[in-house]
């Protein structure tokens, strides 16, 4: 009997994380939603960044935590890229109403981390700054929201580094709440350009593209380990101070996904009945995300 009840809560953990890297796939997807912040959403942030940080030197071990969030990243990633990256141009208001509500439900775990701390002037710093880098990087990427084409891609040695560096900046997203992959594409004028690329007859047209992704992935990868590292570390030794500048980011995750450019070109693009139309669904969703994040926080509590 007792061996059942064990089964039962590793398979309850294992969906738990398939669940969590199936939303992580679809905020490298989704403008403005932060994968971090979905982490602490699931209460998996601390270990899945000590998983990803001792990956090499304990690789048993962080594997099986990690290998469920991967699968459950794949699918997400996959979702995002056939299905929610398309709904979310036709209705941006809608899906972000969901995603600021499960955000917005998740605010009460970080908070609690610096509820009973001490406001010093640095850690009051550390949240200003926190609060203001994702709403700098929305407005960036509003101003220079350009869509690029693919067109005749030329692929040099510089492109190359440059999709290294690109593939580190975006592992930092993935570790550090309130960074979204998709701001940050945006900000430096490629999100429209790897959407468009990431499909068959873009790689078939020209088979050069897979060198890009392959440079992307490679300085994901180094990103993700490195940053990992060092990220973990601090929480280790200055956590509360590090959640400082931690909730001043998940506040600014809010604000920034719901002035990402394809929010805003989407509320453009309507006007009176679908306007107030989408505005009312969005809050009826922004209402549900909230009750799904505090349904998942209180059932992680208890287990």
């Amino acid at each position: 009997m007792g061996s059942n009840k064990v089964i039962v809560c590793e398979m309850g953990n294992w969906a738990k994380k398939v669940l969590l890297g199936f939303f992580l796939g679809l905020a490298v997807i989704i403008p403005g939603v932060s994968g971090a912040t979905i982490a602490i959403i699931f209460l998996m942030y601390e270990p899945m960044l000590n998983s990803i940080s001792n990956l090499i030197t304990d690789f048993k071990k962080s594997f099986l935590f990690l290998f469920p969030i991967g699968v459950g990243a794949v699918v997400g990633f996959i979702v995002g890229l056939l299905a929610i990256s398309r709904l979310f141009l036709i209705y941006p208001i809608i899906l972000v109403g969901l995603f600021v509500g499960l955000m917005m439900g998740a605010l009460p775990v970080v908070f609690n981390e610096i509820k009973n701390e001490k406001k010093t002037q640095a850690r009051v710093v550390l949240f200003v700054f926190g609060l203001v880098i994702p709403i700098l990087v929305s407005i960036f990427a509003l101003l220079f929201n350009n869509n690029s084409e693919i067109g005749a891609v030329n692929i040099t040695a510089l492109k190359l580094v440059f999709y290294f560096i690109l593939g580190v900046l975006i592992s930092l997203t993935q570790i550090i709440p309130g960074l979204s992959a998709t701001a940050l594409l945006i900000a430096v004028n490629e999100y429209s350009f790897i959407l468009s690329c990431l499909h068959f007859s873009a790689i078939k047209d020209n088979p050069k593209i897979i060198l890009l992704f392959l440079a992307l992935v490679i300085g994901f990868i180094l990103g993700l380990i490195i940053f990992s590292k060092v990220i973990d570390k601090i929480l280790k030794t200055n956590k509360q101070t590090a959640f400082f500048m931690i909730s001043g980011l998940s506040i600014s995750s809010i604000i920034s996904i719901a002035i990402s450019p394809e929010v805003v070109d989407g509320v453009n693009k309507l006007a009176g009945q679908d306007l107030v139309i989408q505005v009312l669904l969005s809050i009826v969703l922004m209402a549900a995300g909230v009750m799904i994040s505090s349904f998942i926080l209180k059932k992680k509590k208890q287990n």
